[in-house]
């Protein structure tokens, strides 16, 4: 039965396959999408949404690392990233080596004049990537820390807020609190404002429908 099937096998390509070709051919750069927010490099902001992992299930550390390459050679000068902990397809408490790279990866980009940080995080399943309309409250504790800036913990670096929250009794990498990474004033670092882009960079797009929807189309 099985080697009958095998006639008919059609492979296709998709999700983290299809993000790999298009940033090794630099195709991602060339659509309708990449056009529209580029508007925002010469004076707004770039945010990169997306789960901090390299699990391959919602997203990997590597094609963050691509993006955040290519899109600095094609003129973004300022981008803030978010850091949702997946804390399932690696061991809880992991978060805090990719946190890590992350933040050696940005401060590579700001040697080169780039402004590029990480200004505001929480674990996944507690902060922005709720699904199918499950719990709006997750989608809210996301939109305060990452589109307005505000969050019931504060720190100077996302290291620092890792490092801390996940000292606290009971912690687990994909229920960390929201937090917003604030500058010397105490002012967060990265809110969404007027000029500025959005973008969701989880190739698993179910939980990241409701900020997405939450951006576009309802009112907060």
């Amino acid at each position: 039965m099985f080697s009958d099937l095998t006639e008919y096998c059609i492979l296709f390509v998709y999700s983290a396959k299809l993000v790999d070709q298009a940033l090794a051919s630099g195709k991602i750069y060339d659509g309708d999408g990449f056009n529209y927010i580029k508007e925002s490099f010469e004076n707004g902001t770039l945010h990169l949404i997306r789960l901090l992992s390299d699990g391959g299930v919602h997203s990997r550390l590597d094609q963050l690392q691509l993006l955040l390459k290519g899109v600095s050679e094609r003129g973004a000068k300022k981008f803030v990233c978010t850091s949702l902990p997946m804390g399932v397809t690696f061991l809880d408490g992991s978060n805090v080596g990719f946190v890590e790279t992350l933040e050696n990866d940005l401060l590579e980009l700001r040697g080169k004049g780039i402004d590029a940080q990480i200004a505001s995080g929480g674990g996944r399943m507690y902060v922005t990537m709720d699904r199918y309309e499950n719990d709006w409250d997750v989608v809210k504790r996301g939109w305060d820390a990452q589109v307005l800036g505000e969050a019931p913990y504060k720190f100077k670096s996302a290291l620092e807020a890792v490092k801390t929250l996940r000292a606290q009794p009971k912690a687990n990498d994909q229920y960390l609190p929201p937090f917003v990474i604030v500058d010397d004033i105490g002012k967060a670092v990265g809110p969404v404002l007027d000029g500025d882009a959005v973008v969701t960079i989880n190739f698993w797009a179910d939980r990241m429908v409701m900020l997405a929807k939450a951006l576009t189309v309802c009112r907060f």
